[in-house]
C-alpha cells in the first residue's frame, strides 16, 4: 500500500514538474513578386501572332527564352509545346476526303525543341495549322518557380 501510494506521489510531481515548451517561431516566408517577363521564341514575343510557313520554319531551331523588362533571362524549367497539324480523312463508304485536324503535344525540359520535333514539323507546316508554347515553369535566380506568358501562333 504504502509502494502503490509512494509510485503515485512520484509520478504525480513528474506531471507537475514537467516545462511547457513554447514552439518555436517560424519566419514569415519572403514576400514573391512575380517578374514582369515575356516569353521570346527567336524574336518572337508572347501572345498570339499569325506568320507564314516558311518563317515559322525557320524559328525551330531557336531555344524558347523567358526574359524580364530588365533584359534579365530566366532558366526554364519545363513547357508544352502543342502542334495542331490539317491532314485528310477518306470516308470509306463514299470515298469522301475531308480535312481533319489532330493535335500532337509533349512536355518539354530543354529550351530547344528535339530534332524530331523539328524536323516533323517543318516538313509539314502549312496554313491553318497552329505551334503553341504553354505551362512554361520558369526559376528565378532565387529558386521560386513561376509561370511564364504563354505563346501560339498561327499559320498562315
Amino acid at each position: 500500500m504504502f509502494l502503490c501510494i509512494g509510485l503515485l506521489c512520484l509520478l504525480s510531481t513528474t506531471i507537475l514538474t514537467a516545462q511547457k515548451t513554447t514552439p518555436a517561431s517560424t519566419p514569415a516566408p519572403p514576400t514573391l513578386k512575380k517578374p514582369n517577363v515575356k516569353t521570346y521564341w527567336g524574336s518572337t514575343v508572347t501572345g498570339t501572332l499569325e506568320l507564314s510557313a516558311a518563317a515559322a520554319a525557320q524559328l525551330f531551331s531557336q531555344p524558347l527564352r523567358i526574359i524580364d523588362d530588365k533584359n534579365i533571362g530566366y532558366l526554364i524549367s519545363s513547357y508544352q509545346f502543342a502542334y495542331k497539324r490539317i491532314g485528310i480523312t477518306e470516308d470509306e463508304v463514299t470515298g469522301k476526303i475531308s480535312p481533319q485536324s489532330e493535335i500532337v503535344a509533349n512536355r518539354f525540359y530543354n529550351a530547344v525543341l528535339p530534332l524530331v520535333w523539328q524536323n516533323n514539323i517543318k516538313e509539314t507546316l502549312q496554313k491553318g495549322e497552329e505551334l503553341y508554347f504553354f505551362d512554361i515553369v520558369v526559376i528565378s535566380s532565387a529558386g521560386f518557380r513561376f509561370y511564364a506568358p504563354e505563346l501560339k501562333i498561327n499559320i498562315l
